[in-house]
């Protein structure tokens, strides 16, 4: 996989955590050039993040502790996502160190579009793009359910960003699957990467 190749998914990654939060009352994003804070202001760290670290070698334990400052006086839970693109390159240590404790790894996967096969959807699932507010509370409902009990918060984001995503602009492309009537599944793409400007923090 080259290099750009790996830029390119941390920037989808980072744009997925932030771009939407401009849109969401008491939401900031702070972005730097060495990091990406990502802040909802919601009580959850899924969508309170920091990522696409790029910090100077010769500097990186003292902008560790200043970002790190800034995130715990925010009072909320955060997730800090480590990419093969983050610098300095033993950036896990340099957190573990300071009591980040590591939760999850997700992996990233890449296929030309000439090469997928485009096999029908199963004739019981309907999928449609999500239009309109009850289908987005369904696409909601669907990505809380992977808590127990199911995350308020993935509500209150959503509904606080559903005009952005409803305008017909979205960078972001929401999906739902129904079967007999009832959503089933449901997938986020965006569809061009792109970050926020800085807000203040």
């Amino acid at each position: 996989m080259g290099d750009d190749l790996v830029e390119a998914m941390d920037l989808n990654l980072a744009s997925h955590a932030s771009h939407l939060h401009p849109t969401v009352g008491g939401a900031t994003v702070y972005e730097s050039g060495d990091i990406l804070i990502a802040d909802s202001g919601l009580d959850d760290d899924t969508f309170n993040i920091v990522c696409r670290a790029r910090l100077a070698p010769h500097t990186a334990q003292a902008r560790l502790e200043e970002i790190l400052a800034t995130v715990r006086a925010a009072g909320r839970p955060f997730s800090w996502w480590v990419a093969p693109t983050s610098t300095p390159s033993n950036l896990g240590e340099l957190l573990r160190a300071r009591g980040v404790r590591p939760s999850e790894t997700e992996l990233a996967m890449t296929a030309l579009m000439t090469e997928i096969p485009s096999p029908a959807p199963p004739a019981v699932l309907t999928v449609v793009n999500v239009t309109n507010r009850e289908q987005l509370r369904d696409y909601a409902d669907l990505m809380a359910r992977n808590w127990t009990p199911p995350s308020s918060a993935v509500f209150d984001y959503f509904d606080a960003a559903g005009s952005a995503i409803l305008s017909g602009e979205c960078a972001s492309t929401f999906v739902v699957g129904y079967r007999a009537g009832e959503p089933v599944a449901g997938r986020r793409f965006i569809s061009q990467p792109v970050l926020p400007a800085s807000m203040a923090w």
